[in-house]
């Protein structure tokens, strides 16, 4: 199974008046968390319904790539080869509106040689790995320490999902289960969990 990310199209901005509506940019990892191998969760806070359409990244020494999340709108994800910076604007719609929107230089750091999650993937990304990508997407926002989830199941997980107030009513999780069949959305919650277990 693919990781739900649709790339982001490279588009003009030259039919779009630049500004935006009260919105910031926020990184939701700490900033020791933006370093270079890492896939980085950004969203965009301003008022409800807003959605990032596209992205392109500016100065980008650190030869970084971007993604847009396809569940939850007002979130997008930057993955950086290496040291260095970037810069990006984004096409955000608001209230029907198409704004552009400048976001700041962020500083990618040195990952300090550090493994990813469960030990190098020759054949690619592993499940535990895959499943600290989905909590990043989906749970970081509101769970800012996966390590208070440590243990938990795939069946707690799903019973969370249907039956915990705040989760069954969030509009990206709610999206997460109305797009991915009963055995996709099992998969996600099998690899969230064991990340979790792996912490």
């Amino acid at each position: 199974m693919k990781i739900p990310f649709t790339f982001a199209a490279f588009i003009s901005l030259l039919n779009f008046s630049p500004g935006a509506l009260g919105q910031t940019v926020v990184s939701l990892f700490p900033e020791e968390g933006q370093v270079a191998g890492v896939t980085i969760p950004f969203e965009v806070q301003g008022e409800d319904g807003l959605s990032v359409e596209a992205i392109t990244l500016d100065q980008n020494s650190a030869g970084c790539v971007a993604a847009l999340d396809k569940f939850r709108k007002s979130i997008f994800h930057v993955r950086c080869a290496h040291v260095g910076q970037f810069s990006g604007t984004l096409i955000v719609v608001q209230n029907g509106n198409a704004l552009s929107r400048s976001f700041p230089t962020v500083e990618i750091g040195e990952g300090g040689g550090i493994e990813p999650i469960g030990g190098p993937t020759p054949g690619g990304v592993n499940d535990i790995q895959e499943g600290s990508q989905y909590f990043a997407s989906y749970c970081i926002r509101c769970h800012s320490n996966p390590a208070s989830k440590k243990g938990k199941s795939a069946a707690q997980l799903n019973s969370a999902l249907s039956s915990n107030g705040t989760m069954a009513s969030d509009s990206g999780l709610q999206s997460l289960r109305n797009d991915l069949s009963a055995a996709e959305l099992d998969s996600v919650l099998q690899k969230i969990s064991k990340y979790l277990g792996s912490l």
